[in-house]
């Protein structure tokens, strides 16, 4: 098979410093050879071992191909992660790393995701009193794509407990098959490779000191390769967790109403081996049914349009009041719960994964600061007004208005 296509491949370097350098040329060729595409494949991964060890000073290889045709079974666009680290000076290590991320479409950070419908899952339920914990069985009904940040499916519950309600929202903090976080940290799917490199991390008590070095910012950027950022992912998606569930603790009294109820912290273990860096954390939800505002033209008659807008507008205010300050607030997030009335509705508030919270003596004045400048009423009124073209008007409210200089420059 011809490789003159392959000539318009492209290698980039790039840092955690966001510096980037092009390549072009024999080492690009010969990566684009290693996927099969010349019968000496052990000598062209070997170039590629070599090529990027004598640039052991960059961190991140990314090989981006355009072929303007077709190659066989091959997509005209595609690409490949290649993370730099010590370990790449072993050829093997190398070979699995490439064999792994080499997805060949554009979804390449699209996550295989375990969580299917039918699929049964066993948790561990955390409770205030050590003495009240025990486990739950769930059947997953459906899963909500996409994963962005955790994996949410709807699920029932089999057997455990006839606190919760039967049909409830899991969401689980699974740093492996987080979509778009591991996207924004190009880290690739979650693959065998991932996996093994991971528990022998974690095995050798790696983990545990690269976290501790992580919270005190002592990480030397040349040291990161697959095992630190799993690790990192995890630490990550923890304090996700963390977060939603102090958030949804200050909300206790909205709950049910403005903001769903809160039902379980669980845990789901991943291995065999009992270690914290083997599960995954996850909370379980009141199930609302209805739509997301993002969806208000098409299940919601356009007399309703201001009226249910002004009424998110409140309802995050009314969120706001209790101490938190939501960075991710968009109508997606905002759910629309329906009655038999179909005229009857609720503004539920979802995912506070992304929050930050009133410190504990700030003053008012600076908590408004905080509060002006993230306008969070802002991220749901221009959006919808600028979306509904004209039928809805946004008001703000000033609930939250700040007169410092800063503030009054903006």
């Amino acid at each position: 098979m011809s490789l003159l296509p392959l000539m318009h491949c492209r290698m980039m370097l790039q840092t955690r410093q966001q510096k980037v350098w092009w390549l072009t040329g024999d080492e690009a060729l010969a990566a684009a050879q290693f996927w099969g595409y010349d019968s000496n494949i052990i000598g062209q991964t070997l170039l590629l071992v070599w090529v990027i060890s004598i640039m052991r000073h960059f961190f991140e290889v990314v090989l981006l191909l355009d072929w303007l045709p077709k190659l066989g079974s091959i997509s005209t666009w595609s690409s490949l992660y290649i993370r730099h680290s010590p370990i790449l000076h072993d050829d093997n290590a190398l070979f699995s790393s490439i064999w792994t991320r080499s997805t060949m479409q554009d979804d390449s950070f699209l996550c295989n995701t375990p969580y299917e419908e039918g699929k049964t899952l066993t948790l561990n339920v955390t409770e205030d009193v050590p003495s009240n914990k025990h486990t739950i069985k769930l059947q997953i009904l459906r899963s909500i794509q996409p994963s962005t940040l955790s994996c949410v499916m709807e699920v029932e519950v089999l057997a455990g407990s006839t606190k919760y309600a039967k049909h409830s929202i899991l969401k689980l903090y699974d740093w492996r098959y987080a979509t778009q976080l591991r996207q924004d940290d190009r880290v690739g799917q979650w693959t065998p490779y991932h996996e093994d490199t991971y528990r022998t991390f974690v095995e050798e008590g790696r983990a545990a000191t690269f976290i501790s070095a992580l919270e005190h910012d002592s990480i030397d950027d040349q040291l990161w390769d697959t095992a630190r950022d799993e690790t990192f992912l995890f630490d990550y998606c923890r304090n996700l967790h963390s977060c939603e569930v102090e958030a949804y603790s200050r909300l206790k009294d909205l709950q049910g109403k403005s903001v769903p109820r809160f039902l379980a912290d669980v845990r789901l273990d991943i291995f065999p081996t009992q270690n914290a860096f083997f599960e995954v954390r996850g909370i379980l939800l009141e199930l609302i049914t209805g739509y997301s505002l993002d969806d208000l033209t098409k299940y919601a008659h356009q007399s309703s349009w201001q009226r249910i807008c002004d009424e998110t507008i409140r309802t995050i205010n009314l969120v706001s009041d209790h101490g938190i300050l939501n960075e991710d607030v968009k109508p997606r997030n905002v759910l629309i719960r329906t009655h038999d009335n179909l005229s009857e509705y609720e503004v539920v508030i979802v995912d506070f994964a992304q929050c930050r919270f009133r410190e504990m003596g700030q003053s008012e004045a600076a908590w408004k600061h905080e509060k002006w400048r993230q306008d969070e009423e802002g991220a749901i009124g221009y959006v919808m007004e600028r979306k509904l073209k004209g039928a809805f008007e946004y008001r703000p409210s000033y609930h939250f208005f700040c007169t410092c200089t800063k503030c009054k420059e903006v």
